[in-house]
């Protein structure tokens, strides 16, 4: 009886553990775009398609924004993003609709890299974002 117990355990632990999402994972339309974008709890609260970009990069900043930057989000690294897999510390910031909001002391997972693109993610998925290299 006691193997049988240790056995419906051990298999439970194994099926958790294949089953649990990883904390930082990308959204898949997010992940298939290279518009400057940022999505915050499954909502896009900014996207800038190829065409339309207003962006700029420092070393240890990315801004994007329309034309006035009126609205625009920004984030503060760290370090700036440079490698699949990396993980980079931040504080985000966005103005949309007259309205401020921030987040202080963000662990951002560099989820993917293509050319100059730069597909982020972070608080256990809850924010998605594509910026540019540096």
């Amino acid at each position: 009886m006691r193997k049988i117990i240790l056995y419906i355990l051990c298999l439970a632990c194994v099926v958790c553990a294949c089953s649990r999402k990883s904390k930082n994972t990308i959204d898949e339309a997010v992940s298939s775009t290279r518009d400057v974008l940022l999505k915050v709890n499954g909502s896009y609260i900014f996207l800038l398609d190829e065409a339309n970009m207003q962006y700029c990069t420092g070393a240890r900043l990315f801004r994007a924004g329309n034309d006035e930057m009126s609205e625009y989000f920004s984030f503060s690294f760290n370090k700036y993003p440079s490698e699949e897999g990396e993980s980079v510390e931040g504080d985000l910031c966005w103005r949309i609709a007259g309205a401020t909001q921030d987040r202080k002391g963000l662990e951002l997972t560099v989820a993917k890299i293509e050319d100059d693109v730069i597909w982020l993610s972070g608080d256990e998925g809850k924010i998605n974002a594509v910026i540019r290299k540096n």
